[in-house]
């Protein structure tokens, strides 16, 4: 019985491939075979046939990869597929439409507009692979000893990131390891933001070098470059709370390659020293410096367009990424066009100041525990909270004048109600600002392939194609 079912299955699969075969071949000179609206490529079954709910028109699953909540006024209760074309302007409509009101009854799978952020639902339970992952993610974070009194090493978690990656990753047109020279040392008690860190002159003798050290960078280029093609440039700072991950990690070159490709530009993934190693101030000094180097090598080295330039990333990086726009106008270094920050650390998470705090102080995944190690670690004691590395501490003054801000959070997770406090922050300050909170998602959801991370990813895509495309037109 079963061989039959099988033979049974391969005969219709068969039969519909075959079809659709013999269809193109008899209408294709007749123009009736179904195209992709964007690529021209027909469509058969293997390339499934997929509608945009915004432009109306057909693609292949190639050019409408990604399924979407829809702004309130649409009605949808679930996500729908969207268009390359569409994203840009499905994601900026989600944070102007007001045709719901934020306290309106209604179902609870649908998207609301609370507090000025877009919600993909009003309520939203842990999608269930994260529910999984989460003791599995805390198992490895006690094997490498991420507890008070413990030896730490990054050996598990390595090990982990390198069979992630066998599971594959998008090819894109080229992937270089760079050098950054960085100061060796940089003392807490002479270190300001808003001083640039100067070395003696004569550094470059031999003698001197002990007091620089490199720092690695993967340079990405997208596939379909044209020769001599200028592209605008993204920075990435991976996350990891300052002392763990790494550009080399899976997630995090899986992110840098499908951003390099979406937005066709370059993206420069950085590769920050860690604590405990290395302590607060020196992750936040690589990150400028690898800005620095950024302008004033990339035109030579990877042929980039440096009057654009956005900086974005995770968690501990998310908190650069609001970082480095401070410091550069402070220190009047490289203009930034936008900066991305997805569940950003922006002030010592080890308390009960905020709701969020509390609420996932034990999970899922980052617990209160793990947070306390880590700011022990990268400061010294965990209860410090030292301006110049949390920006929701600055004044008003420091934040008044920087450029566009993407936001992207996730509900369950204990940093969410920074990334709404920063938000309020920079409206306050007259910052154009948008922010996303993913109702089904946990910390550490964006770039896992798992619910909504591919929305959130092409999120932060769609914001950052709009800040290049914005650039270049005032140019």
């Amino acid at each position: 019985k079963l061989q039959a079912s099988g033979r049974k299955l391969l005969a219709c699969f068969l039969f519909g491939f075959l079809t659709d075969y013999s269809s193109f071949i008899m209408n294709g000179a007749a123009g009736t075979t179904k195209q992709c609206h964007c690529c021209e490529s027909f469509i058969f079954k293997l390339n499934k046939r997929r509608g945009c709910r915004l432009c109306k028109e057909k693609f292949c699953s190639d050019c409408c990869s990604v399924k979407a909540r829809y702004p309130p006024s649409f009605g949808f209760s679930k996500p729908q597929w969207v268009c390359i074309e569409c994203l840009p302007t499905l994601f900026a409509m989600r944070a102007v439409d007001t045709s719901f009101p934020s306290d309106q009854t209604g179902p609870s799978t649908k998207s609301r507009i609370v507090d000025g952020s877009f919600c993909t639902k009003e309520k939203g339970d842990v999608h269930l692979p994260f529910k999984v992952f989460s003791p599995v993610g805390r198992v490895f974070f006690r094997l490498s000893g991420m507890k008070e009194g413990k030896q730490f090493h990054r050996t598990p978690l390595k090990k982990a990131m390198a069979l992630q990656k066998k599971l594959g990753l998008p090819s894109v047109g080229s992937q270089t390891r760079h050098y950054i020279r960085v100061p060796a040392e940089i003392p807490r008690e002479s270190w300001r933001l808003d001083t640039p860190f100067e070395i003696s002159s004569n550094d470059d003798d031999i003698e001197n070098n002990t007091k620089w050290e490199e720092i690695s960078a993967f340079v990405y280029e997208p596939k379909g470059r044209e020769t001599g093609e200028k592209l605008p440039v993204l920075i990435w700072y991976h996350g990891g709370g300052f002392c763990i991950g790494s550009m080399e990690d899976a997630i995090y070159e899986w992110i840098s390659r499908v951003l390099c490709n979406q937005i066709h530009c370059v993206v420069v993934s950085v590769d920050y020293r860690l604590a405990p190693e290395y302590q607060h101030p020196v992750q936040v000094e690589d990150a400028y410096w690898a800005l620095k180097w950024v302008y004033e090598r990339g035109e030579e080295l990877f042929g980039i367009d440096v009057s654009r330039i956005v900086v974005a990333g995770d968690s501990a990086g998310g908190s650069l990424a609001a970082l480095i726009p401070i410091m550069t106008k402070l220190r009047k270094g490289p203009k930034i066009c936008h900066h991305v920050l997805v569940y950003p650390c922006l002030v010592n998470p080890c308390d009960d100041a905020y709701e969020s705090q509390v609420t996932y102080k034990n999970g899922p995944l980052l617990t209160r525990k793990v947070m306390r190690w880590m700011m022990a670690s990268c400061l010294g004691e965990a209860h410090i909270e030292p301006k110049d590395l949390f920006p929701l501490l600055l004044e008003d003054e420091f934040i008044c004048g920087l450029p566009p801000a993407t936001i992207i959070n996730a509900e369950h997770d204990p940093l969410r109600d920074h990334g709404l406090e920063y938000f309020k922050k920079l409206q306050r300050c007259g910052v154009q600002v948008r922010r996303t909170v993913y109702s089904k998602s946990i910390h550490g959801f964006f770039g896992s392939q798992i619910g909504e991370s591919d929305e959130a990813v092409m999120d932060a895509a769609a914001s950052i194609i709009s800040a290049f495309h914005y650039h270049n037109k005032e140019k």
